[in-house]
């Protein structure tokens, strides 16, 4: 018995589905996968591994709602699956910064994870895949001390660009923060560095007058 199938015969809104269907079935679960990144911009930012409080800090958050709702960080996998095994973001380096004749006082890149064991996880910045692996340290918190940086063009091109390649089966990344102290040329001074101008403006004008 012969059964013919009529396209025509169904309404456009039921070929649609059928459509939509077909794509989430035949299309791998990853390329789905969209991680969210959201940075932000700090100024007078304290760390709280070091207690210092930095003139700059770019912090950048990650989520992935589409394999992890409702949950913070992004997981990477070396063993495939629904997981990609690298995650690329950048910071956005201050505005005007010129190294040299600018000068880098202090700097660190503070990447927090989960699960991490470092089993060959491979860090690249600007580029460069020469830089630790991921460690253990305190609460899986790994931090890359920059100051010393020599690097031709490393300050000088934003965003600073950081890669993950995943070593172990599975590890999350959930915050990464640049924190930078700088000075030179083209540094703009911060609101409270022209409050203790003022202030001193406002002294000097009152010593001048009692004279």
């Amino acid at each position: 018995m012969l059964i013919t199938f009529n396209l025509g015969s169904l309404m456009p809104k039921t070929i649609l589905k059928l459509l939509v269907l077909f794509v989430l079935v035949a299309v791998p679960a990853q390329l789905w996968a969209t991680p969210q990144m959201v940075e932000n911009i700090f100024h007078d930012w304290r760390f709280s591994e070091d207690q210092h409080r930095y003139m700059y800090a770019s912090c950048i958050d990650f989520s992935d709602p589409d394999l992890n709702p409702g949950m913070p960080g992004v997981f990477l996998s070396n063993s495939g699956g629904i997981y990609p095994d690298r995650l690329d973001w950048g910071h956005t380096l201050p505005a005007g910064l010129v190294v040299p004749p600018d000068i880098i006082v202090r700097a660190k890149l503070w990447i927090d994870g989960f699960f991490i064991d470092t089993d060959n996880n491979y860090v690249s910045m600007q580029g460069i895949w020469t830089w630790d692996p991921l460690n253990q340290w305190g609460y899986d918190n790994t931090t890359y001390d920059l100051t010393n940086v020599t690097m031709d063009g490393f300050w000088n091109t934003s965003p600073l660009a950081v890669s993950v390649l995943a070593g172990e089966q599975k590890l999350r990344i959930d915050r990464a923060c640049l924190m930078l102290d700088y000075k030179g040329s083209n540094v703009v001074p911060e609101p409270a560095t022209f409050a203790l101008f003022g202030l001193g403006l406002v002294g000097l004008g009152f010593a001048r007058f009692k004279k």
